[in-house]
């Protein structure tokens, strides 16, 4: 079976406004929500924006430590969302 990413997580400060800034300016379908995360379809491949308390206490599980917010450590690339994070929109119209 071939390897596939299926979710990617990200720390949100304000999962609000993120929402909104995902969904209403991005066009993302809300799956899942409840008071620490939301799942938004990639078309299969879900984001998922959690609390960034409740993404450090998962980071701490496997020995990492969260990156500060506004921290790169990865470019996806150019433009933010409300916490930082940077992303590159493209469209293959073939």
């Amino acid at each position: 079976m071939p390897a596939a990413i299926s979710c990617v997580t990200i720390p949100v400060e304000d999962l609000q406004k993120s929402i909104a800034f995902y969904r209403d300016g991005l066009g993302l379908a809300v799956e899942e929500q409840d008071e620490d995360h939301a799942a938004l379809d990639l078309d299969g491949v879900y984001l998922v924006l959690l609390q960034r308390e409740e993404f450090a206490s998962y980071a701490e599980q496997v020995g990492a430590r969260p990156a500060p917010r506004g921290a790169i450590e990865a470019i996806i690339s150019y433009f933010t969302d409300p916490d930082g994070h940077t992303w590159e929109v493209l469209f293959d119209g073939e």
